[in-house]
């Protein structure tokens, strides 16, 4: 009897404790908007509509906001952390800030044994049985030739048409244009008569164009990005705190080095060359981590040189994939304010002089730091390194955030991992002071439009959270710019925009990232090799 009245009442105060838990998380006044563990946003509460009612994202939706927003969460996270840290465990860092940490010193179980060099060889060989090619469809209409008959178009890209004619009278700038739904694509006349085609809702009309008695026409079909949150874990490499070092006033990562993943990735990249063909230029551009820029001759002594790293990445790639020397450019400027000291990140002004060696490699002459529009957005900034580490030390660094925005007018539309669809005039958030600033962070597609650069240039950015920085800068040369994170999409990225035209392809990853085999492994299944 005894026991059994003991029972009741701890069951009554488990029951007391949950209930008030409960109540207390529905009846909270101010719920939070930011995570400041995690440095994100936190998801809001969904509005209601019927087709989100009747599709099922309305209460997935909600039950999101529930747990984003519950009581006490950031704290319950950090202890969770904490009690795994005492017990040994290591982390596989997933999320809008994911980051493989890796320590320099030992080997990786699983890295070099994969066989994703035996899938990657198979998928070169398919290719050449396809002999996949992209030829452009004319169609030609009395005297007038269209440059495209099709045109596929996400909405908030853009792409150029144009017409020919035989008739020695013809004038492009007298064509007239006209786009049957302008609800679903503009026309924008440039001054040498082609156009610009931009893509602002779903749905299906035709551009026509006419000049004296003929007329050709373009069938535009745009779509939005249809795209889920991936639900397999990619991100397995181990969180281990010797892959760090504190210097100074700083949290300092190191680079890593695996021949036989760096291969991988390098033939992961020449995939891509081939199977989007024809002139499309694939680029390869490495983000060095924090510890490049440590002088001091006792510490360098003992953590890998990145340089050296580089060099041999370099001699791995394919002479028709384009290796970018972003070291030597970063460098030459290592006594500025390359990276965080708080954060696992480079700065903006990191990845511009980055920016500056990738514009020189493909013949661009790249826009001046000074010729942007400059915001400091954040001048008391703690990043991610004390989640990484729980060393009390790192409460007391603090860092700046930094902004350099173009100053061409620009849009840029975001699908979100719950499917949600966001237009921003701007590629740099100005009203959010965290790393998300940049292209709003992680997400599974976003699409830059920038109207004063040619629409028939469009780039294709895949990339991990160092790309965010980078991607900006691209507005001073690209009409178009398509950003993927392949840990969230989950369409195939080659059967989506293999009709774009794509000028360039450009892979952004930190030096640690493209020596783990889990990002070339990602970037093989999202164009279909399993």
């Amino acid at each position: 009897m005894k026991n059994k009245v003991t029972d009741i009442i701890c069951l009554c105060l488990v029951a007391a404790f949950f209930g008030s838990l409960a109540i207390a998380n529905i009846i909270q006044p101010e719920r939070p908007t930011e995570s400041l563990t995690e440095k994100r946003k936190l998801a809001v509460m969904p509005q209601f509509s019927v087709n989100s009612l009747v599709n099922g994202s309305y209460f997935k939706e909600i039950s999101l906001f529930v747990s984003d927003t519950f009581i006490y969460r950031d704290q319950l996270v950090a202890l969770s952390k904490k009690m795994d840290l005492l017990r040994g465990f290591n982390y596989s860092l997933g999320g809008d800030e994911s980051f493989v940490l890796l320590d320099p010193t030992k080997k990786h179980d699983g890295d070099e044994s994969d066989d994703i060099s035996d899938r990657l060889n198979e998928a070169f060989d398919s290719l050449k049985n396809n002999e996949v090619s992209k030829e452009e469809t004319k169609e030609i209409t009395e005297k007038l030739t269209i440059s495209k008959k099709t045109l596929k178009l996400t909405v908030g890209s853009g792409a150029a048409l144009s017409v020919l004619s035989d008739d020695a009278d013809f004038d492009p700038a007298l064509a007239e244009w006209k786009v049957s739904d302008a609800a679903i694509a503009s026309v924008s006349v440039k001054y040498d008569g082609s156009v610009d085609v931009k893509g602002i809702s779903e749905g299906n009309c035709t551009v026509t164009c006419s000049h004296g008695g003929a007329s050709v026409s373009c069938d535009v079909t745009v779509t939005a990005m249809n795209t889920s949150l991936s639900t397999s874990n990619d991100g397995h490499a181990d969180f281990l705190t010797d892959g760090m070092f504190i210097y100074g006033d700083a949290v300092y990562t190191q680079g890593y080095y695996s021949p036989t993943n760096a291969e991988t990735y390098a033939k992961t990249a020449l995939y891509y060359k081939n199977l989007f063909g024809g002139d499309t230029r694939v680029s390869i551009v490495i983000a060095p981590v924090s510890s490049m820029v440590v002088d001091n001759p006792e510490v360098k002594a003992k953590i890998p040189d990145q340089k050296e790293i580089l060099d041999k990445m370099s001699a791995l790639t394919d002479p028709t994939v384009n290796f970018v020397d972003t070291y030597s450019e970063m460098y030459e400027h290592h006594d500025e304010y390359l990276f965080f000291r708080t954060d696992h990140h480079w700065t903006q002004r990191g990845a511009y002089y980055a920016y500056c060696a990738f514009a020189r490699s493909v013949g661009f002459d790249p826009t001046s730091l000074e010729d942007f529009d400059y915001t400091l957005l954040n001048d008391s900034y703690s990043g991610s390194m004390y989640q990484y580490t729980y060393d009390e030390r790192v409460k007391d660094f603090s860092d700046s955030i930094e902004a350099f925005v173009s100053k061409k007018p620009h849009t840029m539309t975001v699908t979100s991992q719950s499917g949600a669809v966001n237009t921003y005039d701007s590629s740099v958030l100005l009203g959010n002071n965290t790393y998300v600033a940049f292209i709003a962070g992680d997400n599974p597609c976003t699409i830059i439009n920038v109207p004063d650069n040619p629409q028939d240039m469009t780039a294709l950015v895949l990339k991990d959270s160092f790309g965010n920085a980078f991607v900006p800068f691209l507005c001073e040369n690209y009409g178009n710019i398509i950003v993927v994170d392949v840990r969230y999409a989950s369409f195939n990225i080659y059967e989506q925009f293999k009709d774009y035209d794509i000028t360039d392809i450009i892979f952004v990853n930190n030096i640690q990232a493209a020596n783990s085999n889990a990002w070339a492994k990602m970037y093989l299944r999202a164009v279909g090799v399993e």
